[in-house]
């Protein structure tokens, strides 16, 4: 897939040109017309580091509120409403974190929505509901929840590819309620 993007979509994502590698250019041919254009074709730097790493960025009310283009006070509203959430993460006394996979493009809101609620209701500490999001689990054929759920498929050891394959061709909505119905049950053994 091509997309067009320009430098200010690039930084409301946290990304950088220098983020990016170049693959090659491309020619461009307008239907329309007799012109063509060349562009460069780029992805992500394999050397960027949280390239592949969307289980551990975690982000500033500040940083939060820039990419989302708000105030930290419209961070921590949403926080309160149960839209997004925040971590301690471990060591730390104060300062929360917030997850950067809340912002992913290809996340559900409304599967994040809901898994905040349960774990809410449940008086379960948002660490565990991280930890379950960003843990590699065997019933996700080795991906964590969050790499299912964004349909990113990671190099790593321990991937299973036939496993992977079935759970990807699972429609979205199934693939989400596998996904909660695991949330619920490391939900109960973490409050029982």
């Amino acid at each position: 897939m091509l997309l067009a993007v320009t430098p200010s979509i690039l930084e409301r994502l946290g990304l950088h040109l220098s983020d990016l590698g170049e693959l090659c250019t491309a020619r461009l041919f307008d239907a329309e017309g007799p012109g063509s254009h060349e562009c460069k074709v780029v992805a992500l730097s394999p050397d960027r580091p949280d390239a592949e790493d969307l289980n551990r960025k975690l982000l500033t009310a500040d940083a939060m509120a820039g990419r989302m283009q708000c105030s930290r006070a419209n961070v921590y509203d949403r926080e309160k409403r149960g839209t997004i959430f925040s971590v301690l993460p471990p060591g730390r006394e104060n300062g929360r974190l917030y997850p950067a996979f809340q912002l992913h493009p290809r996340l559900d809101t409304s599967t994040l929505h809901q898994l905040i609620a349960e774990f809410k209701s449940h008086g379960a500490p948002t660490g565990t509901l991280w930890n379950f999001l960003r843990s590699v689990r065997e019933a996700f054929a080795g991906l964590t929840a969050i790499e299912l759920l964004t349909e990113q498929q990671p190099i790593r050891e321990g991937i299973d590819p036939g496993r992977l394959r079935k759970l990807l061709a699972l429609e979205p909505v199934m693939r989400k309620e596998y996904v909660v119905e695991h949330a619920l049950e490391v939900l109960q053994l973490a409050t029982s």
